[in-house]
């Protein structure tokens, strides 16, 4: 059985694998539903309908868009949201009523919704299955796709090792699914009739289980497989040659006769993730291409329902990251993009030989042998040389092989895995591992989340090759966010594809979803293989850092903070001394850019296994402003010994500290000289944690209280007295209390000097107009200058066009005039903030300005 699924894979992918930049913002997974068609986008951060025409976004969230299901019954479709914290819901989206339904409350594992023919919803929270009508049963372990039968009998769903079975949901009776095989699989998905599951092995080979005979058969090698009827299925393959995607076709496939048509067959299109509509008798689909949803029927064959005009807007969600159950090390980051030699033009196509790379530096079977890289700046790469240069190898063979790519060419670890035209990337990964010193180990073709745990816990990276692109793609597996490892850990060579561009420098510690789960990141798809990278584990330190007591939500500017904490080596050798370093940031809207050192304290090395604790009181500052800040504990990195992890050398917290009321801005503005004897006079102050006792907001000049001339409130005092003052220096203090007690003080000083609204003697050599400042608030200042004498009228009007005020009308000299807008219109109602159109006319033409009112 494995000879046969090998031979399937290594027509499709034995080419593989090149990279080219990842496109955002495309049609993913159009289905149709009612009257709507609706989908997702490539990053599946919303859900999308297409209604005459025209896309609207129905809803957003993190891994919404990864599995729909529809309801028989009523207007809905059932997804899963994961909130900010990272627990997981199972909810309907009403179409009609456009809401999202909780089905239940937030978990930490919750699973896809399903639908019985009666409308029945179904899904899982954590081992335990649920349906709306009451009934639940529990499952073999938890599992994020676990449909139920169409009569409500049965759900289908994989175990820990992924394997599939079925459970009576009466009586709780498990009955085998998936072959007796090693390898892993997900993605089951019930006939209309009932009587099949059509599931897929996490390496892209489809199968088929028949309830009658209680057996399962391999069909083809194909992906986003669905079912037309009950005797059908529908998938995309995709094509890859020299490294890169060129085309996807879509495929039927009769699951009794094993024959299989090819329902599009059109070059370089990228047909793909086909949907059955049996409704209108056709199938719907996407291509990638020019991004369009397309529907193909044998009455009228093809037609495009849409095509996007610009890209979906695609909105990036930071994913909740717990370290409740995580195993991960960290292993030397290269990219195979921006840290080769500049002259190496095949980096997007070098993600195996940068991922075989990284492995082998983490083991010190190549050394650092520096380059200068230019992108995407100047910087030195310690490793990058090997990825395309010839070197030899700590057993003497010479890295000489030359590989191509899209007419670039380079040696090294990529000459050597994609020689002989990329045809055979994978067994010559292999190969390249023994040859740089690692033991000889065959290429797996069954992966499975056991082998993750099992070579991540004993701390052996090895190379994951998988589909988080359409050409495949090759990253450095180093460690599992949970248990289950239903989320991995990698060193991604081509940047982080939850983040925004892809390419990108932040793949070190990228997570990704394992296929068929959803928690937040983006997903594998496919896992086709493991190429191992074992030798002697390296033993190295691992300063670890464990708070015991945790630092408050809520802190005050002066106050102590209790600490109690741990901190362990939980590596196989001894540590350099070091030290502990307590730190503040800050972190919210005031833009303060505080970063100051609290505390810093040495501590004695520690030997493998060994810990200290300790309980100290720290201060803050008595001078903190109210806002958000990053409170943080770090022990620098072992500078004499390399670490096994580097990023649990920290912890840090974001609080919300009450302080001082920022008072953050002035008119005028401190030290200022101001053409004026009404100047524009106020203070704005920010109070984002507490709130401001309004009791307590004072205004004086020179040392006289000047409230009477004032208004104020939470956020401003400004003094409205239109009476002028006296040209002359001034002090003036602003004093603000919040109703925690801290009271701000600020002194400002500024000059006022006499004005003119007279004509200038001097006559100016230009028509002009303009405004200062601008923006401006309350009062406006319009300066005209008149080359030549004549009637003029300036009149303001809103950016609609509509007219506000008429500000001067009337015959003047030649010179320069100051015309005042007191910020009201002809009512002499104030204006509200935004943009204004001040026109000028006179007999030597027109002239238009912009000016901006805020308050």
């Amino acid at each position: 059985m494995k000879r046969f699924i090998h031979s399937i894979l290594l027509l499709i992918v034995c080419s593989v694998y090149l990279q080219s930049t990842e496109v955002d913002g495309l049609i993913l997974r159009p289905c149709a539903f009612r009257e709507h068609i609706i989908f997702t986008d490539n990053r599946t951060s919303a859900l999308y309908t297409l209604e005459d025409g025209n896309i609207r976004k129905m809803a957003e969230g993190r891994g919404i868009g990864y599995h729909i299901s529809r309801s028989p019954v009523r207007d809905a479709v059932g997804t899963k949201i994961i909130l900010d914290n990272g627990l997981q819901v199972p909810v309907l989206y009403d179409l009609k009523n456009d809401e999202i339904i909780y089905l239940q409350a937030p978990v930490h594992e919750a699973g896809q919704v399903s639908f019985t023919r009666d409308g029945v919803a179904a899904w899982t929270s954590g081992r335990r299955f649920h349906l709306s009508d009451g009934r639940s049963c529990d499952l073999p372990a938890y599992a994020n796709l676990a449909p139920v039968s169409p009569n409500g009998k049965w759900v289908v769903s994989n175990d820990d090792s992924d394997q599939l079975w079925l459970t009576d949901i009466g009586s709780g009776k498990h009955i085998r699914v998936s072959p007796a095989l090693e390898e892993a699989f997900y993605n089951p998905q019930w006939s209309p009739d009932g009587k099949s599951i059509l599931f897929s092995s996490v390496g892209g080979t489809l199968w088929v289980y028949f309830l009658e005979t209680g057996s399962s058969h391999p069909l083809t090698e194909g992906q986003s497989a669905v079912w037309k009827d009950s005797s059908t299925i529908l998938f995309h393959r995709i094509e890859v040659q020299e490294g890169k995607a060129v085309n996807a076709d879509l495929y039927a496939c009769d699951i009794h006769k094993g024959t299989i048509e090819n329902l599009t067959d059109t070059p370089d299109r990228f047909e793909m993730d086909p949907f059955w509509d049996k409704s209108k008798q056709r199938i719907l689909f996407h291509t990638r291409k020019d991004a369009s949803i397309v529907t193909l029927s044998n009455t009228k064959g093809e037609s495009i329902l849409h095509t996007l005009d610009a890209p979906l807007s695609v909105t990036y969600y930071p994913p909740h990251r717990s370290s409740k159950g995580a195993a991960y090390y960290e292993i030397p980051y290269v990219n195979q993009v921006y840290d080769p030699p500049d002259w190496f033009g095949a980096g997007s196509a070098a993600c195996g030989g940068t991922a075989a790379v990284m492995c082998l530096a983490y083991y010190g079977t190549i050394t650092p042998w520096p380059t200068t890289a230019s992108n995407p700046y100047p910087h030195e790469s310690p490793y990058g040389r090997y990825i395309c240069d010839k070197y030899y190898t700590i057993l003497g063979y010479h890295m000489n092989r030359i590989g191509y790519s899209r007419g670039n060419y380079g040696w090294g670890a990529f000459g050597y895995i994609t020689q002989n035209n990329w045809s055979d990337t994978k067994g010559y990964m292999a190969e390249y591992a023994w040859k740089n010193g690692m033991a000889n180990k065959p290429v797996d073709w069954t992966p499975t989340r056991a082998e993750v745990i099992q070579q991540v816990d004993e701390r052996m990276p090895f190379v994951l090759l998988n589909s988080l692109t359409s050409s495949g793609h090759y990253i450095s597996t180093i460690g599992y966010e949970n248990s289950s490892a239903t989320t991995l850990i990698f060193n991604d060579p081509y940047g982080n594809k939850n983040t925004p561009g892809y390419p990108s420098y932040d793949g070190a510690l990228s997570r990704y979803d394992w296929p068929g789960y959803n928690n937040g990141y983006q997903n594998l798809n496919t896992v086709w293989c493991f190429i191992y990278f074992q030798a002697d584990i390296p033993t190295r330190p691992d300063w670890a850092l464990e708070m015991q007591q945790p630092v408050a939500d809520t802190l005050q500017s002066g106050s102590i903070i209790p600490l109690n904490y741990t901190l362990h080596n939980l590596g196989d050798t001894t540590t350099s001394p070091g030290s502990i370093e307590w730190r503040l940031t800050s972190n919210g809207v005031n833009n303060l850019d505080i970063d100051t050192v609290l505390l810093r304290m040495n501590v004695d090395p520690l030997v493998p296994g060994s810990y200290q604790t300790f309980e100290q009181n720290m201060h803050l500052p008595d001078s903190l402003v109210s806002d958000t800040y990053i409170i943080s504990i770090s022990v620098p990195l072992d500078t004499q010994f390399s670490e096994i992890r580097f990023s649990n050398n920290r912890y840090e917290k974001e609080v919300k500290l009450v302080g001082y009321p920022h008072v953050y801005a002035t008119a005028p503005e401190k030290g200022a000289t101001v053409n004026s004897t009404t100047p524009v006079l106020f203070a704005k102050f920010r109070e984002t944690i507490d709130k401001v006792d309004t009791d307590s907001v004072f205004l004086s000049l020179n040392g006289v209280n000047i409230n009477a001339d004032c208004s104020w409130n939470t956020r401003e005092i400004r003094r409205i007295s239109e009476s002028p003052l006296e040209p002359g220096e001034y002090t003036a203090e602003v004093r603000v209390r919040n109703l925690a007690g801290f009271e701000s003080v600020y002194t400002w000083t500024f000059t006022l000097t006499s004005t003119t609204l007279e004509p200038e003697e001097s006559r100016p050599g230009v028509f002009a107009l303009r405004a200062y400042p601008n923006p401006f608030n309350p009062r406006g200042i319009i300066h005209v200058s008149l080359p030549e004498s004549g009637h003029i009228r300036l009149d303001l009007f809103d950016i609609r066009g509509r007219h506000v005020k008429t500000l001067e009308n009337g015959f003047h000299t030649a010179g320069t005039y100051q015309i005042h807008w007191d910020g009201t219109d002809m009512q002499g109602h104030a204006a509200t903030s935004g943009v204004y159109i001040a026109r000028l006319a006179s007999t030597q033409g027109y002239k238009t300005i912009r000016l901006v009112l805020l308050k």
